[in-house]
């Protein structure tokens, strides 16, 4: 399988669950597509996360999220969401936290917003 990003390693993940060998090539210096982190240095030079060590947390580095945090529809047994229909295809399902709320804290919020979870924070 060509690239390691959702689709990649969703294709990768169901012809393992039919028993075939699979190998998944990634170009990307991280795995995960657009789903990938990342971290940076306090000079703004990325660090590989092949650099850390498992679990290692450093306060000298920032991490970041490239993709969505938020993935809506995977907690439900039965869900429109085709990344949810990949895990019960290869029954291996992590343990999904539902959230009530966010918050984000960005430069035009300083201190951080919470809003409930909801089309009602966003209906005029």
């Amino acid at each position: 399988v060509i690239g390691s990003g959702i689709g990649g390693l969703s294709c990768a993940a169901l012809l393992a669950a039919t028993g075939r060998k699979v190998k998944v090539l990634e170009k990307h210096y991280e795995l995960g597509g657009c789903a990938h982190e990342f971290y940076m240095d306090m000079e703004g030079r990325t660090v590989p996360s092949s650099a850390l060590k498992s679990g290692e947390k450093r306060n000298d580095l920032f991490h970041f999220e490239a993709g969505p945090s938020l993935y809506s529809g995977l907690s439900q047994d039965r869900s429109p969401n085709p990344l949810k229909h990949i895990y019960q295809m290869i029954e291996e399902e992590p343990e999904w936290i539902t959230y009530d709320e966010w918050g984000a804290f960005l430069p035009e919020a300083p201190e951080g917003y919470q809003l409930s979870i909801g089309a009602e924070n966003f209906e005029k």
